[in-house]
């Protein structure tokens, strides 16, 4: 029997099986509900302006295929194969307008969806995504009609088939045979569909059949749904993600990376390739049950939940994983392979092992890294370095579990900051000129508000005729601060910081009384400082500090070299030297 294709208004669908009032159910395998507050504003736009075509534009307005298939004998819903975004939206819509709807709606894996699509309450949006989505959906709608009662009447009219000029809103409604797999038809239906990832085909095919799993008839899909949901839930944390991977999570859910670990490297590179993997156990010749199939999901995500509870696991894993090399799934995977048959502590102890290895190398010493990291020469190394400074300082912290904020990390944009600066700003512009005296001048206040310099400055930035020359202010502006031109030593690791972008970028090379006073300020107003970073601009690795706006090489920026050098000989567990 062929299925059944027609266009039918929406206040006529058809809400019956085997003479039964009935509503519409959307199944287990389906995707949730996820249109957002701009999907549903485009809707009543496209709405809105089929309404204003008048009796001069088409006869009814076609939404996409809502593809169905009838419930037994028994069941009194309609099962939703396709077209469960809107067919909510529009319900959502309808209880707007009318304060009820033509039909009824559920999800079966959302307890209470019903009530809460009827209600949608603020205090209940956070108890799973679905519900997250469609109170805002329903926001959306209260916001679009806000003060207008005669476009909301047009609207009820239009959608309940009584509109003036005959015209209305159609689905087009594809009802399967009965006989007809309702999972296949969903999967065929959304194979290359842009919206619909691979993670959501793959849920569908986990849930295919109840009784797959040997658990009794349904409780495979309850249990998935929920299992789905508290991973999802978990690896939303931004903490969690970020010390998985250095990437962007993907819009269809993060327990796709899951998935990723769990697949050869070539399934993951080609097209619809981790679905075709599942497909092929799941649905192959020598198919799996999709229970035990799924235990292996829970037990990689398990596995990763461990890591990121162990403080110092946390912090191993974090790092070799996406700051010491970017290639995180690979990374992940080796990682998982390691931790198998051992324990945490011969598992966190070969992790140190490895990442000194392919930091500092076989047969050399701390020092002989520390040493020998110089900006112009091999940049490489400085930058996992020095975020391994910050990692190795913060888990020295006695007494307070303090965490690297991966996610802070990742987010930002650093630059590596010559803590003396360097001569190599091109300052030979009249503009570049008048903005670094600028930066300047309130700092050299500060000390010393009758100070010559602030009257010269200010002279040159004022384009008076009796200014002195840039190379003469520079050359005093400098000698105010006790800075040279170009200090030896100021290339290695001793005179370098990572420093976000826009900080860094905000005050040029400026003397360090400048940028200390930049950065203090910018961590008050927000900004994520690493706190390596800001020990360093208050001199806290400094064994002498002296005057604290003053930055000397040879003394500050030794100490500054041994202070890394200790930290990570003590991260690594060997012995630490002074440094000289």
């Amino acid at each position: 029997m062929p299925p059944t294709i027609e266009t039918i208004p929406i206040g006529n669908l058809p809400v019956s099986v085997a003479g039964k009032e009935v509503a519409f159910r959307i199944p287990a395998y389906q995707r949730g509900y996820r249109w957002t507050q701009g999907d549903v504003a485009k809707l009543l736009r496209d709405l809105k302006e089929f309404l204003d075509d008048g009796e001069n534009g088409s006869p009814f307005y076609c939404l996409q295929p809502l593809v169905v298939k009838k419930g037994k004998a028994d069941d009194r819903a309609w099962e939703v194969v396709d077209g469960q975004q809107r067919l909510t939206t529009l319900f959502l819509l309808w209880k707007f307008l009318d304060d009820r709807s033509v039909y009824d709606l559920s999800y079966e894996t959302r307890n209470h969806s019903k009530d809460f699509l009827n209600s949608p309450a603020e205090d209940r949006k956070a108890e799973n995504i679905d519900f997250h989505h469609i109170y805002y959906a329903y926001q959306a709608i209260q916001t679009w009609f806000e003060g207008n009662e005669t476009e909301k009447d047009l609207f009820r009219e239009l959608l309940a088939d009584v509109d003036p000029n005959g015209r209305n809103v159609r689905f087009i409604w594809y009802e399967l045979d009965p006989d007809d797999d309702a999972v296949s038809a969903f999967t065929r239906l959304n194979v290359g569909k842009i919206p619909l990832a691979d993670v959501e085909l793959i849920r569908a095919l986990f849930l295919r059949n109840p009784e797959a799993g040997r658990l009794a008839a349904g409780a495979f899909q309850h249990r998935l749904a929920l299992e789905w949901d508290r991973i999802e839930t978990a690896l939303q944390e931004p903490d969690f993600w970020a010390f998985l991977s250095n990437q962007d999570p993907p819009d269809s859910g993060r327990i796709s990376l899951l998935f990723e670990l769990s697949v050869p490297s070539a399934s993951r590179s080609a097209e619809r390739g981790l679905f075709d993997h599942y497909q092929a156990r799941l649905l192959g010749e020598r198919a799996e049950r999709p229970y035990q199939v799924w235990q292996e999901i829970v037990a990689c995500f398990e596995q990763l939940e461990e890591w990121y509870r162990n403080p110092e696991l946390f912090h191993l894993v974090g790092y070799r994983t996406t700051i010491l090399e970017g290639k995180s799934i690979e990374t992940l995977n080796k990682l998982l392979e390691d931790a198998k048959g051992t324990t945490k502590p011969k598992f966190a102890a070969g992790l140190r092992a490895e990442i000194r290895k392919l930091l500092v190398g076989d047969g050399k010493a701390i020092s002989d890294l520390i040493d020998g990291l110089d900006y112009l020469e091999n940049p490489k190394l400085i930058r996992p370095s020095l975020a391994l400074f910050n990692i190795a300082t913060l888990l020295r912290t006695q007494g307070v579990a303090m965490r690297f904020p991966f996610h802070y990390y990742h987010a930002g944009k650093w630059d590596l900051e010559h803590v003396h600066s360097q001569a190599g700003q091109d300052l030979s512009k009249r503009a570049h000129q008048k903005g670094w005296l600028n930066c300047c001048v309130d700092e050299i206040q500060r000390e010393n508000p009758e100070h010559p310099l602030v009257r010269s400055i200010n002279a040159f930035t004022g384009d008076h005729p009796e200014a002195v020359s840039f190379d003469v202010l520079h050359n005093e502006v400098t000698g105010f601060f006790g800075e040279s031109k170009n200090a030896q030593g100021s290339q290695g690791i001793g005179n370098l910081t990572l420093l976000d972008e826009s900080t860094n970028r905000g005050y040029g090379n400026a003397p360090f009384a400048v940028k200390r006073s930049a950065i203090l300020k910018a961590e008050r107003d927000g900004t994520f400082i690493l706190p390596c970073t800001r020990d360093l601009f208050l001199k806290v690795f400094s064994e002498n500090p002296g005057n604290l706006r003053r930055w000397d090489i040879e003394k500050d920026g030794t100490s500054h070299q041994g202070a890394i050098r200790a930290a990570l000989e003590n991260f690594f567990g060997e012995k630490m030297e002074r440094a000289t």
